[in-house]
Protein backbone atom coordinates (compact mmCIF):
# COMPACT_ATOMS: atom_id res chain seq x y z
CA UNK A 1 0.00 0.00 0.00
CA UNK A 2 1.16 3.86 -1.01
CA UNK A 3 1.68 5.84 2.20
CA UNK A 4 -0.25 9.15 2.17
CA UNK A 5 1.98 12.15 2.63
CA UNK A 6 -0.69 12.89 5.80
CA UNK A 7 0.02 9.35 7.22
CA UNK A 8 3.64 11.00 9.00
CA UNK A 9 1.51 14.05 9.87
CA UNK A 10 -1.51 12.22 11.80
CA UNK A 11 0.76 10.19 13.35
CA UNK A 12 2.99 13.03 15.17
CA UNK A 13 -0.27 14.60 15.98
CA UNK A 14 -1.84 11.67 17.57
CA UNK A 15 1.45 11.11 19.41
CA UNK A 16 1.77 14.34 20.70
CA UNK A 17 -1.38 14.48 22.27
CA UNK A 18 -0.63 10.72 23.46
CA UNK A 19 2.39 12.04 25.10
CA UNK A 20 1.46 15.98 26.43
CA UNK A 21 2.13 14.98 29.75
CA UNK A 22 5.28 12.79 29.30
CA UNK A 23 7.70 16.03 28.55
CA UNK A 24 11.18 13.54 27.38
CA UNK A 25 8.74 11.80 25.23
CA UNK A 26 6.61 14.56 23.28
CA UNK A 27 10.57 16.16 23.17
CA UNK A 28 11.46 13.15 20.53
CA UNK A 29 8.37 13.24 18.94
CA UNK A 30 8.90 16.71 17.81
CA UNK A 31 12.32 15.82 17.32
CA UNK A 32 10.94 13.34 14.60
CA UNK A 33 9.01 15.64 13.10
CA UNK A 34 11.34 18.22 12.58
CA UNK A 35 14.55 15.75 11.49
CA UNK A 36 13.07 12.51 10.46
CA UNK A 37 14.28 11.56 6.95
CA UNK A 38 13.63 8.34 4.95
CA UNK A 39 17.02 7.08 5.06
CA UNK A 40 17.41 7.36 9.08
CA UNK A 41 14.61 5.27 9.35
CA UNK A 42 16.30 2.31 11.27
CA UNK A 43 18.18 4.65 13.27
CA UNK A 44 14.40 6.19 14.36
CA UNK A 45 13.51 2.41 15.02
CA UNK A 46 16.63 1.26 17.02
CA UNK A 47 16.11 4.08 19.44
CA UNK A 48 13.18 2.06 21.07
CA UNK A 49 11.13 5.81 21.93
CA UNK A 50 7.96 6.14 20.77
CA UNK A 51 7.85 4.60 17.49
CA UNK A 52 9.61 1.17 18.42
CA UNK A 53 7.08 0.79 21.35
CA UNK A 54 3.83 2.09 19.46
CA UNK A 55 4.95 -0.21 15.72
CA UNK A 56 5.50 -3.34 17.59
CA UNK A 57 2.32 -2.62 19.68
CA UNK A 58 0.31 -1.68 16.81
CA UNK A 59 1.69 -5.14 15.22
CA UNK A 60 1.20 -7.46 18.01
CA UNK A 61 -2.37 -5.90 18.49
CA UNK A 62 -3.02 -5.74 14.92
CA UNK A 63 -4.25 -2.34 15.51
CA UNK A 64 -5.39 -1.30 12.10
CA UNK A 65 -5.71 2.62 12.40
CA UNK A 66 -2.38 2.17 13.81
CA UNK A 67 -0.91 0.48 11.30
CA UNK A 68 -2.14 2.49 8.11
CA UNK A 69 -0.14 5.73 9.68
CA UNK A 70 3.02 3.42 10.24
CA UNK A 71 2.99 2.33 6.72
CA UNK A 72 5.70 5.02 5.55
CA UNK A 73 7.89 4.20 8.46
CA UNK A 74 7.57 0.13 7.38
CA UNK A 75 7.79 1.25 3.78
CA UNK A 76 11.32 3.53 5.02
CA UNK A 77 12.68 0.52 7.64
CA UNK A 78 12.04 -1.81 4.63
CA UNK A 79 14.21 -0.12 2.01
CA UNK A 80 16.86 0.98 4.32
CA UNK A 81 16.85 -3.30 4.87
CA UNK A 82 16.91 -3.51 1.18
CA UNK A 83 19.93 -1.54 0.56
CA UNK A 84 21.44 -3.18 3.03
CA UNK A 85 20.98 -6.96 2.62
CA UNK A 86 23.35 -8.96 3.32
CA UNK A 87 25.46 -10.77 0.51
CA UNK A 88 26.39 -13.64 2.83
CA UNK A 89 24.52 -16.35 4.47
CA UNK A 90 24.26 -15.79 8.63
CA UNK A 91 23.60 -17.52 11.61
CA UNK A 92 21.96 -15.37 14.07
CA UNK A 93 20.66 -15.61 17.58
CA UNK A 94 17.51 -14.49 19.57
CA UNK A 95 17.29 -14.73 23.23
CA UNK A 96 13.37 -14.86 24.59
CA UNK A 97 11.10 -15.66 26.70
CA UNK A 98 7.90 -17.35 25.84
CA UNK A 99 4.81 -18.34 27.76
CA UNK A 100 4.75 -22.46 28.34
CA UNK A 101 1.76 -22.41 25.88
CA UNK A 102 3.94 -20.72 22.83
CA UNK A 103 6.35 -23.39 23.83
CA UNK A 104 3.83 -26.55 23.26
CA UNK A 105 2.84 -24.85 20.06
CA UNK A 106 6.57 -24.95 18.97
CA UNK A 107 6.99 -28.63 20.32
CA UNK A 108 3.88 -29.95 17.26
CA UNK A 109 5.08 -27.40 14.93
CA UNK A 110 9.07 -28.96 14.20
CA UNK A 111 9.24 -29.01 10.19
CA UNK A 112 6.26 -26.51 9.88
CA UNK A 113 6.56 -22.84 8.99
CA UNK A 114 6.93 -19.90 11.19
CA UNK A 115 5.72 -16.47 10.01
CA UNK A 116 6.44 -13.16 11.96
CA UNK A 117 4.74 -10.22 12.40
CA UNK A 118 6.83 -8.21 13.52
CA UNK A 119 10.83 -6.98 12.91
CA UNK A 120 12.93 -9.63 14.48
CA UNK A 121 15.92 -8.33 16.04
CA UNK A 122 18.84 -10.79 16.41
CA UNK A 123 22.36 -10.79 17.37
CA UNK A 124 25.51 -12.33 15.37
CA UNK A 125 26.73 -13.21 18.86
CA UNK A 126 25.74 -16.05 20.82
CA UNK A 127 27.22 -15.79 23.71
CA UNK A 128 25.36 -12.08 23.80
CA UNK A 129 21.60 -13.54 23.42
CA UNK A 130 23.24 -16.35 25.76
CA UNK A 131 23.55 -13.56 28.30
CA UNK A 132 20.57 -11.82 27.81
CA UNK A 133 18.55 -14.85 27.84
CA UNK A 134 20.27 -16.08 31.31
CA UNK A 135 19.73 -12.36 32.84
CA UNK A 136 15.93 -12.85 31.97
CA UNK A 137 13.55 -14.80 34.87
CA UNK A 138 12.07 -17.98 34.13
CA UNK A 139 9.31 -19.19 36.39
CA UNK A 140 6.84 -21.76 36.17
CA UNK A 141 4.45 -19.88 33.75
CA UNK A 142 7.54 -18.98 31.30
CA UNK A 143 10.02 -20.45 29.58
CA UNK A 144 13.48 -19.39 28.08
CA UNK A 145 14.29 -19.93 24.71
CA UNK A 146 17.69 -19.05 22.08
CA UNK A 147 16.53 -18.82 18.70
CA UNK A 148 19.20 -20.16 16.35
CA UNK A 149 18.55 -18.64 12.97
CA UNK A 150 20.13 -19.39 9.58
CA UNK A 151 19.56 -16.77 7.09
CA UNK A 152 20.88 -17.24 3.49
CA UNK A 153 20.67 -14.21 0.48
CA UNK A 154 20.36 -16.24 -2.18
CA UNK A 155 17.22 -17.16 -1.46
CA UNK A 156 14.40 -16.11 -4.25
CA UNK A 157 12.00 -14.29 -3.12
CA UNK A 158 12.27 -13.61 0.79
CA UNK A 159 11.93 -10.50 2.83
CA UNK A 160 15.05 -8.55 2.90
CA UNK A 161 17.72 -8.64 6.15
CA UNK A 162 20.54 -6.69 7.01
CA UNK A 163 23.21 -6.18 9.89
CA UNK A 164 22.25 -2.73 10.49
CA UNK A 165 25.27 -2.11 13.13
CA UNK A 166 26.09 1.20 11.78
CA UNK A 167 23.32 2.70 10.97
CA UNK A 168 21.63 1.59 14.45
CA UNK A 169 21.12 4.30 17.25
CA UNK A 170 23.61 1.20 19.55
CA UNK A 171 26.40 1.27 17.55
CA UNK A 172 27.88 -1.26 19.65
CA UNK A 173 25.54 -4.13 18.83
CA UNK A 174 26.22 -6.69 16.43
CA UNK A 175 22.16 -6.51 15.33
CA UNK A 176 20.82 -8.09 12.01
CA UNK A 177 17.37 -7.19 11.76
CA UNK A 178 14.98 -9.24 9.51
CA UNK A 179 11.81 -7.28 7.77
CA UNK A 180 8.61 -8.04 9.14
CA UNK A 181 6.37 -10.67 7.20
CA UNK A 182 9.43 -13.19 6.93
CA UNK A 183 8.52 -17.10 7.15
CA UNK A 184 11.10 -19.65 8.29
CA UNK A 185 10.64 -23.52 8.86
CA UNK A 186 11.23 -24.81 12.52
CA UNK A 187 14.10 -27.68 12.10
CA UNK A 188 14.51 -28.61 15.58
CA UNK A 189 13.66 -27.79 19.30
CA UNK A 190 15.59 -29.01 22.21
CA UNK A 191 16.44 -28.49 25.93
CA UNK A 192 20.26 -28.01 26.48
CA UNK A 193 22.57 -25.49 28.80
CA UNK A 194 19.29 -24.42 30.90
CA UNK A 195 17.24 -22.91 27.59
CA UNK A 196 15.26 -24.67 25.20
CA UNK A 197 16.93 -24.07 21.88
CA UNK A 198 14.91 -23.37 18.63
CA UNK A 199 16.46 -23.91 14.73
CA UNK A 200 15.08 -22.04 12.49
CA UNK A 201 15.68 -21.52 8.50
CA UNK A 202 14.63 -18.96 6.27
CA UNK A 203 12.14 -20.11 4.07
CA UNK A 204 11.86 -19.08 -0.01
CA UNK A 205 8.45 -18.57 -1.42
CA UNK A 206 10.20 -20.68 -4.49
CA UNK A 207 10.68 -23.71 -2.11
CA UNK A 208 7.85 -26.29 -3.09
CA UNK A 209 5.91 -26.52 0.17
CA UNK A 210 6.04 -22.39 0.77
CA UNK A 211 5.01 -22.10 -2.96
CA UNK A 212 2.02 -23.81 -2.29
CA UNK A 213 0.89 -22.13 0.83
CA UNK A 214 1.88 -18.34 -1.11
CA UNK A 215 -0.40 -19.47 -4.13
CA UNK A 216 -3.16 -20.14 -1.96
CA UNK A 217 -3.49 -17.27 -0.56
CA UNK A 218 -2.65 -15.46 -3.77
CA UNK A 219 -5.55 -16.87 -5.78
CA UNK A 220 -7.90 -17.67 -2.64
CA UNK A 221 -7.73 -13.99 -1.30
CA UNK A 222 -7.30 -11.73 -4.38
CA UNK A 223 -3.31 -10.74 -4.26
CA UNK A 224 -2.38 -9.97 -7.75
CA UNK A 225 1.27 -9.86 -9.23
CA UNK A 226 1.99 -6.84 -7.73
CA UNK A 227 1.00 -7.53 -4.56
CA UNK A 228 -2.38 -7.17 -2.33
CA UNK A 229 -4.34 -3.83 -1.92
CA UNK A 230 -6.12 -2.66 0.61
CA UNK A 231 -9.38 -4.32 -0.20
CA UNK A 232 -7.68 -7.61 -0.74
CA UNK A 233 -6.56 -7.23 2.68
CA UNK A 234 -10.00 -6.61 3.55
CA UNK A 235 -10.99 -9.34 2.26
CA UNK A 236 -8.45 -11.88 3.62
CA UNK A 237 -9.63 -10.49 7.47
CA UNK A 238 -13.31 -11.07 6.04
CA UNK A 239 -12.29 -14.85 4.88
CA UNK A 240 -10.21 -15.21 7.66
CA UNK A 241 -13.28 -14.30 10.11
CA UNK A 242 -11.98 -11.28 11.21
CA UNK A 243 -15.58 -9.25 10.28
CA UNK A 244 -14.62 -6.60 12.90
CA UNK A 245 -11.33 -5.88 11.53
CA UNK A 246 -12.46 -6.19 7.82
CA UNK A 247 -14.97 -3.37 8.06
CA UNK A 248 -12.35 -1.45 10.00
CA UNK A 249 -10.59 -1.51 6.69
CA UNK A 250 -13.48 -0.95 4.41
CA UNK A 251 -13.90 2.39 6.46
CA UNK A 252 -10.64 3.48 6.49
CA UNK A 253 -10.56 2.89 2.74
CA UNK A 254 -14.26 5.07 2.20
CA UNK A 255 -12.45 7.95 4.42
CA UNK A 256 -9.20 7.65 2.07
CA UNK A 257 -11.83 8.42 -1.08
CA UNK A 258 -13.41 11.20 0.71
CA UNK A 259 -10.08 13.21 1.52
CA UNK A 260 -8.33 12.45 -1.65
CA UNK A 261 -10.51 11.04 -4.72
CA UNK A 262 -11.08 7.78 -6.12
CA UNK A 263 -8.84 7.54 -8.40
CA UNK A 264 -5.82 7.87 -6.06
CA UNK A 265 -7.05 5.18 -3.60
CA UNK A 266 -7.93 2.99 -6.38
CA UNK A 267 -4.55 3.14 -8.03
CA UNK A 268 -3.59 1.79 -4.81
CA UNK A 269 -5.70 -1.45 -5.52
CA UNK A 270 -2.06 -2.18 -8.10
CA UNK A 271 0.83 -1.82 -5.98
CA UNK A 272 2.56 -3.54 -3.46
CA UNK A 273 2.01 -4.34 0.41
CA UNK A 274 4.19 -3.59 3.41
Amino acid sequence: MIPKLTDKDQLIDLCQKYYKDNPTELAIVNEFQRDYVADRALWWYTRESFLYRLLNKALRTQDIDFLFLFRFFIRDLENQLKLLQSSTKLRVYRGQVISNDELETLKTSIGQFISMNSFLSTSVDRRSALSFLYSSTASADVQRILFEIDLDPSLAGIKPFANITSHSFFTDEQEVLVMLGSIFRLVNLEYKDRVWAAQLSLCSDEDNDTKAVYDYIRNEYGEGEQGSSLFSFGVLLFKMGQYEKAEQYYRRLLEDVAKFGVEPVLSEFLVSDF
